[in-house]
């Protein structure tokens, strides 16, 4: 692959990215390295341009093609330490739980290497978790559900809330606390499938790390609980906590 990231490394310096897309688009194989097995998104990968895995992954290309060695591009992604690019594959479909003929995941090979935030970021997504981590960035639906999501130290009632939540529906609620909004309720629980989802967010912090990956995006409603058993000092520290929390976490443009 050397070779080749050399020439690529050439191409960019001489023409840019912009040429390089365009001649893709045109059906050109110059990243294809059949030599080693390599396809152009392994070879993207490795010389960490975003511009390109983008307009691959994107293109319906194969995200989780083994090459030769049996490693992944989000293998090399995590090999670079690239949180950006292993973001990105994952979005499209990368299986952070491939690993190679030797049984080293993403996750390993990203510890391995040195990176730490990205090894942490791999090694919580289970496919499971990776499709809903796509399902919060693109979701599939026309109209996108509504995400409670549910901030607040341990015992501050969340999963009892969410658990009765679940239980009796959204209309409930909205007709217990707003009758003027009854209406609004009923047409808000027409369709037999939820429009809702619930996000209940521990709230020990060795798990506050992860939440920067699942607080930042649009169709959201956060809820902020506190336990009546505590003083109203401590109410306010928590409450004030979770607030800076989540609006740090929270580009720009969502938060205005």
């Amino acid at each position: 692959m050397e070779r080749r990231l050399r020439q690529l490394s050439d191409i960019l310096e001489n023409d840019g990215v912009d040429k390089l897309l365009e001649s893709l688009k045109n059906g050109s194989d110059f990243l294809e390295d059949v030599e080693n097995g390599n396809s152009p998104l392994h070879v993207s990968a490795t010389i960490e341009n975003l511009d390109i895995v983008e307009f691959l992954s994107t293109s319906g290309v194969e995200l989780n093609k083994l090459n030769k060695e049996t490693l992944t591009p989000l293998h090399y992604a995590a090999k670079t330490g690239d949180k950006e690019i292993s973001r990105w594959l994952l979005y499209y479909g990368a299986d952070p739980t491939l690993p190679n003929n030797l049984g080293i995941t993403a996750d390993i090979m990203a510890f391995a290497q040195g990176h730490t935030a990205v090894g942490k970021m791999l090694a919580q997504m289970t496919t499971s978790r990776a499709e809903g981590f796509r399902e919060q960035l693109f979701p599939s639906n026309k109209n996108p559900r509504i995400k409670l999501k549910l901030f607040g130290a341990p015992r501050s009632g969340k999963t009892t809330f969410s658990e009765s939540f679940r239980s009796v529906g959204v209309s409930y609620y909205i007709r217990r606390k707003f009758k003027a909004l009854s209406e609004f309720a009923d047409k808000f629980s027409e369709n037999d499938t939820p429009e809702y989802s619930i996000w209940d967010f521990s709230g020990f912090k060795s798990y506050y790390f992860l939440y920067d990956y699942f607080i930042g995006n649009t169709s959201c409603v956060h809820m902020i609980f506190y336990s009546l058993r505590d003083n109203p000092s401590t109410q306010r520290e928590n409450v004030n906590f979770w607030l800076e929390f989540i609006h740090s976490r929270i580009p720009a443009h969502e938060g205005k």
